[in-house]
């Protein structure tokens, strides 16, 4: 039977481990079969008031993880039109204009990005 410490946030098997927390309990294989289970769908594993681990929903990220998701995500699409401002590639676009303009509304949500951007939509190449 596997063992659950509160302190540690950690499972321990006796046959692998040779130190377990004083403040370990014995939990059934089927609760720590529910536990991975619901790990691995995104759900995270939280210690209830009885000391036992349970399942909770993941926690809503702050604003601060928001926008440098929202950088993260600016430099992506900046990275998917790069190639749009070679010199050999904006003499063959018709639409290089349109190119800049998203990019830079680009970067102004990545100088400052809001928790919840409202993205411009990227402009289909027109070529020469």
């Amino acid at each position: 039977m596997p063992f659950f410490s509160p302190t540690t946030m950690g499972f321990y098997d006796p046959e692998m481990h040779s130190v377990i927390p004083d403040d370990a309990t014995e939990i059934t294989a089927e609760t720590y079969d529910s536990l991975m289970a619901g790990q691995s769908l995104g759900q995270r594993i939280v210690v209830g008031e009885d000391g036992a681990p349970g399942l909770a929903s993941p926690a809503e990220p702050t604003d601060d993880e928001k926008r440098a998701s929202v950088k993260v995500e600016a430099r992506k699409r900046l990275a998917a039109t790069d190639y749009t401002q070679t010199a050999d590639v904006a003499g063959l676009l018709k639409n290089v204009g349109a190119f800049c303009e998203y990019r830079s509304a680009i970067r102004a949500i990545f100088r400052s990005p809001p928790a919840s951007p409202n993205w411009p939509t990227a402009p289909d190449p027109v070529w020469a």
